[in-house]
């Protein structure tokens, strides 16, 4: 979905405090899975960073996962080849449905914090209510059960609301590359929608 020529701006995951979007352009496709990205000044990514790319396709924003596999730095700038993890996907949603479960009483762990609300859950990921603030682009560690399976690993913040009360309603993306979480996330949402399905026979 990148090619050549493609301004794209760049967030490194575990930058200090404040997140700096570095303006950059895709100046050569060597493989793949591989992109060169120039920059006007040096942004300091190191070798084996986990990167967040986003760039402006057709009117919408998309995401993508990242890796720097190499860095050099001269007196015009910087360059970096960064290695994609997966797909690129749009920074705003999830592409797929998702299951509401706010009356499931489900919660998550997210970064330490226990007993999360989870609001709704899909193939892809989870939207949670929390009290410690993220920011969008974080790397969040996620402990989610519900019946026999568990999802464990690292989601992306997509999606940052502030909410009354000072908590905020966070979208969490699974990597694409994370095909455990997102076999666990799958059979959940299927769990979920079969338990719900059974609730509005019984109703009827």
């Amino acid at each position: 979905m990148i090619s050549a020529n493609t301004a794209v701006y760049l967030l490194v995951s575990g930058e200090a405090n404040e997140r700096v979007l570095h303006p950059g352009t895709v100046v050569g496709l060597p493989s793949a899975d591989a992109m060169v990205i120039s920059f006007d000044q040096p942004v300091a990514p190191s070798v084996g960073s986990d990167v967040n790319l986003f760039f402006d396709q057709r009117g919408k924003f998309f995401q993508q996962y990242g890796t720097i596999a190499a860095v050099s730095s001269d007196d015009a700038g910087q360059t970096i080849i960064c290695k994609r993890s997966g797909d690129a996907v749009p920074a705003d949603s999830r592409g797929c449905y998702r299951v509401s479960v706010v009356a499931m009483s489900i919660t998550a762990r997210v970064c330490g914090e226990r007993d999360c609300p989870v609001v709704n859950i899909s193939a892809e990921g989870l939207a949670v209510l929390t009290e410690l603030g993220h920011e969008l682009g974080d790397n969040v560690d996620l402990t989610f059960e519900y019946d026999d399976q568990r999802v464990i690993g690292v989601a992306c913040v997509q999606t940052v609301r502030i909410l009354p009360g000072r908590k905020y309603r966070c979208g969490l993306m699974v990597p694409s590359t994370e095909k455990v979480m997102r076999n666990s996330l799958q059979k959940i949402t299927a769990i979920v929608q079969r338990k719900q399905l059974q609730n509005l026979r019984r109703i009827a």
